[in-house]
Formats: structure tokens, C-alpha cells, sequence
């Protein structure tokens, strides 16, 4: 869930823009089912709806957030026609209540693909009105041909799914599951500053952001003597405001993790993605210290902010590796920081590797010692089914098996991934059942995380 940032009276409470679908909808504005949309082309690059990829025309893919696909989808059934915010929410919120902060975040995600296309396709926005699509070169309303599923596909197309999905994950919000270990990692917030006295006022407003959107990711700061302390500062960068979120050990003052982002300004008020994103890491952290067995400390915390931080791109993949081989030696007996392993060397796989093979067996010998921390968390079962080579699809068929049967704990990611195998294995018809599956869970049980 996210929170805005201006608390001028709305309808609500607390500052949130709600607006309410039509009963019954608008014509022409369906609900957006992705496993049954068929797959489109823009300009010269595919659209694969139900499988949430962007294929450009050099041949790279990239998996969109549901929600963000939906919209695209949404947008391409009336070619240049303008939707407004209602019929947004009708198509792809389902009638449900959404921000208006929602919305925007989801056509800025959006314009990023568009940015990634070479131009083939962009949003438009009509001022007061709302938004509409304009494909290059090719008519929106081509289909192509579904890709041959039994088709070859390297072990690398499946680390790239399923790191897209966890990045998803990880930026959307924070570990799921309950604390369960004895570890009791407390935050402290301290009032964000800033440089220039004519942005204090600019500062407050993201600092009560902050704290707000701690709370509601189920990481709400605390008073007194912490584990952590979170402090922002607010400088001015060429006449545009920066922010620079920081860390601290709440004991000794060092500084653990740092992060400096720009805000966008509209309106004079800052976009809301920049406080969403950054609460989202260090919730993530946070939320993994506090998870299973095994002892946490800040200085463990913070490496796992850093974990979160660096699976969202925040970092190279050899650095986030780097960082989740130290969080491991430290931690050992921490379930997170062994399923960073894992997923940090999965990260690194995405691109040629000296020793691969070697690195395929540290991220198993990872995943198994997670497994034995937590043996009823799905998260270890499917990183090592995608950590496992190609070769040996009934290993990975079982343990993909292992975890859609077993609790999730950071997310209902194993359930897409289970898909995507599937998929690659020629079993089209139940990769789809499995991705309406997943995408029915999203919804129903892991909404929090999933919804943006």
C-alpha cells in the first residue's frame, strides 16, 4: 500500500486522492484479464500480455509489473483514443478504490519501457483529461504470432524472469512473512533537514512521507534508544531538489547504507515513487532481519538494505554478490542472508560468467542451507529450482512443485515462475492455469505487496 505525500484535506483521510470507479464501467473499458489478452505489436516492438514481456526489436526482453502491463493493454485497445483516470480504473483496477498517486506511479513505470523502446511506441498525457498511446510505425492493432513455446531457451531467459519478478517484489514492498527468530531489529526516524532554509518546508513533507509509508510496510519507526537510525537531507542539485536518505547504527552513529535520489516536482509537491521506492528498501531489510532463525544485528540490517537495494539495479551485480557473500559470513544462521546468496548469484547469471558451473553450486549449497533454516518457506525451493541447470527439468519440476505447496514468504513469485518453466517446457496450457493462479494470489493474499 502506498501513502501520499501532501496532507491537505481530501477525501479519505490522511491526504489520499480516492476516487471511485463507475458502477458497471465505461463502454469499451473492460476489465483487463492478462491471460487472455492476445499478444500485439508497437512499432517494431512485441507486446506478450499474458506473459507480462516487452520484446524489443534487438531481442531483449523485459517483464512488466502486472499492473503496469495491464495498463499498457488497456491503453492499446482504442488506438489513439485518450482514457481518462476512471477508465483506468475500471480496466485495470477492477472498480477498486486507488489513489490517484497509484495511477502516475504506474504510467511513469510505464513511460520507462516506452523509453527502452527506440521510440516505438510512448504516453501521452492530455492535461485534466487523461492519457493515451502512440505507437510508431506500426498499426496497434497488429497481433503476432504466439512464440513456440517448445522452442529452445537457454537457462539464462529463466534467471531473467525470475530476477524481474523478484526485483518487482523486492521494490514493491517487503518480506512477508511474520517475524519468527529472536531478533528484534527496531527503526528510529529522525526529522529529514535541509540544506537550504527555503526547503525545509519540502524536507518535512518528505520526512512525514517516509514515516507514513514505514508504517504502512509494517516497519513503523520507533522513539527512544533504536537499532537504526533513518535520517534525509534535502539539498539543492542544479535547482532541483535531492534527497539523501541514510542509515545509521543507532549505537555507534556509522553509517550502514546511503541512497540520494531526485524527486520530481508537480505542482510544487513531490512525486510519491521517490519515498515509496527508498521506504521499500529499507523496509525490506528490515522486515528480512526480523525473519526466521538466526541472530541480527544493524550492521547485518543494513547489509540487507543494501541486498534490496542492489537486486533493484541499485548496484552491479559482482557488488550485490559481493554483499550477500559478507552478509552470509556474518550471519550464517540467518535465513535471509542466505537466500540472498542464492538470489544474488541468480542476479549475477544474468550475464556471462567465469565458473559458472561453481557459481550454480554455491547458489545450490545456499538455497539447501536455507531450505534446512526454514524447511516450510517457499522462497529457498524455487531459487534453487532456478539456480538448477536445464538438464534436469523433473529435479526442477519437483522442487517448483515444493514451493507453490509451501508458505511464501517474501512474495507469490514462485507461483510465475513455475509458469515460466512450464511455459519453456512446451506445457502452455498450464503455464497459463499457473500464471492466472498466480496472478488470483497476488490479488487475494499478497495484494500489499503486489498492488501499486
Amino acid at each position: 500500500m502506498r501513502l501520499p505525500i501532501d496532507s491537505a484535506p481530501q477525501t479519505g483521510g490522511r491526504g489520499e486522492v480516492i476516487r471511485f470507479a463507475p458502477a458497471g464501467g465505461l463502454p469499451g473499458r473492460a476489465p483487463v484479464v492478462l491471460a487472455h489478452e492476445q499478444p500485439f505489436a508497437l512499432g517494431g516492438v512485441r507486446i506478450e500480455p499474458a506473459l507480462r514481456q516487452v520484446i524489443h526489436a534487438n531481442g531483449s526482453t523485459e517483464t512488466l509489473e502486472p499492473r503496469v502491463m495491464e495498463v499498457l493493454v488497456a491503453l492499446h485497445r482504442e488506438p489513439g483514443a485518450i482514457l481518462s483516470r476512471d477508465d483506468l480504473t475500471v480496466a485495470c483496477w477492477h472498480g477498486n478504490v486507488v489513489g490517484e498517486d497509484a495511477i502516475q506511479r504506474v504510467i511513469q513505470r510505464l513511460r520507462k519501457a516506452a523509453e527502452r523502446s527506440s521510440g516505438a511506441f510512448r504516453i501521452e498525457t492530455i492535461t485534466k483529461v487523461g492519457y493515451r498511446l502512440i505507437a510508431d510505425g506500426t498499426p496497434q492493432s497488429e497481433t503476432v504470432a504466439n512464440a513456440d513455446p517448445a522452442s529452445p531457451t537457454r537457462r539464462r531467459v529463466s534467471l531473467v524472469l525470475a530476477v524481474a519478478a523478484l526485483v518487482a517484489a523486492l521494490g514493491a514492498g517487503f518480506w512477508l512473512a511474520r517475524s519468527s527468530g529472536p531478533t528484534m531489529v527496531t527503526v528510529g526516524l529522525e526529522r529529514f533537514t535541509a540544506t537550504d532554509p527555503a526547503q525545509r518546508a519540502l524536507a518535512a513533507r518528505l520526512g512525514e512521507a517516509f514515516r507514513l509509508q514505514m508504517a504502512a510496510n509494517g516497519t513503523p519507526a520507533q522513539s527512544g534508544q533504536t537499532t537504526l537510525k533513518v535520517r534525509g537531507i534535502v539539498r539543492d542539485a542544479g535547482g532541483k531538489p535531492e534527497l539523501t536518505l541514510r542509515i545509521d547504527d543507532g549505537a555507534s552513529g556509522e553509517t550502514l547504507w546511503s541512497d540520494t535520489a531526485q524527486p520530481s516536482l508537480t505542482d510544487h509537491s513531490p512525486d510519491q515513487s521517490t519515498i515509496y521506492d527508498l521506504a521499500g528498501h529499507v523496509s525490506c531489510g528490515i522486515s528480512g532481519a526480523r525473519n526466521g532463525p538466526g541472530a541480527s544485528d544493524a550492521m547485518t540490517t543494513g547489509m540487507l538494505v543494501r541486498h534490496c537495494d542492489g537486486m533493484r539495479m541499485g548496484e552491479t551485480a559482482e557488488a550485490t554478490l559481493d554483499n550477500a557473500r559478507r552478509l552470509a559470513a556474518r550471519a550464517p544462521r540467518l535465513w535471509a542472508a542466505q537466500l540472498a546468496v542464492a538470489e544474488a548469484i541468480n542476479h549475477r547469471l544474468l550475464e556471462p560468467a567465469d565458473h559458472e558451473a561453481a557459481l550454480i553450486r554455491e547458489a545450490t549449497a545456499a538455497a539447501d542451507r536455507a531450505i534446512a533454516l526454514m524447511p516450510d518457506a517457499a522462497d529457498a525451493y524455487w531459487t534453487k529450482a532456478m539456480s538448477m541447470s536445464a538438464d534436469r527439468p523433473l529435479a526442477r519440476d519437483a522442487l517448483f512443485r515444493k514451493a507453490i505447496a509451501s508458505r511464501f514468504v517474501n512474495c507469490a513469485c514462485g507461483l510465475q515462475y513455475y509458469g515460466d518453466f512450464l511455459l519453456q517446457s512446451g506445457r502452455t496450457s498450464d503455464a497459463l492455469a499457473m500464471y492466472q493462479r498466480g496472478s488470483s494470489s497476488e490479488t487475494e493474499d499478497y495484494g500489499s505487496l503486489w498492488r501499486i
